[in-house]
């Protein structure tokens, strides 16, 4: 569906520029949001979940890793990422944040991320916030094998050094 470029870590890279970087890792969806969250960027995120779906269903997992530069959601894409999220149904296991903003950035970006998370609804679909990727790795160990979560960490790291940085700076989505 894709044409995915491999990185020496075995991770699959859908896309790795402009402020977002989509890959997988088996039935993990990664997602390294470096720049605001804008239509274009979103589909990146919906059609890297819905591939890792298709592959993976009933083991998927979207991780999604939110860097500090990065500006959460306007109301709209609120909206669609539980939409998105709703729409797999069972076949995604389990969604999971890594915020690495500090302080007020980190509290904005974590109120936005529960109110999606109440618009979800699917108490069945296991969900976390987390402040770093040894917190994401061990939320994630229900669902995903020991080989990949393993790799993940590091496939990640390489993941962020071949992403540039993002051309906006923060700014607080307004509704």
């Amino acid at each position: 569906m894709f044409e995915e470029q491999q990185i020496s870590s075995g991770l699959s890279v859908i896309h790795c520029a402009d402020g977002i970087a989509v890959a997988t890792l088996g039935p993990v969806c990664v997602v390294l949001w470096r720049g605001a969250v804008v239509a274009w960027r979103f589909e990146l995120q919906r059609k890297g979940l819905a591939e890792t779906v298709r592959l993976h269903p009933g083991k998927a997992v979207l991780l999604c890793v939110i860097e500090p530069t990065a500006a959460p959601p306007n109301a709209e894409f609120r909206r669609a990422s539980a939409d998105m999220l709703i729409g797999h149904g069972e076949d995604l296991r389990c969604v999971c944040s890594v915020i690495e903003a500090q302080g007020f950035r980190a509290s904005v970006i974590r109120s936005v991320l529960a109110g999606m998370s109440h618009l979800v609804g699917r108490k069945e679909l296991r969900k976390a916030f987390v402040a770093n990727m040894d917190d994401a790795i061990e939320f994630l160990k229900p669902d995903v094998s020991p080989a990949t979560l393993r790799r993940l960490a590091p496939a990640i790291a390489e993941l962020r050094t071949t992403l540039a940085p993002a051309a906006e700076p923060f700014i607080v989505a307004q509704d």
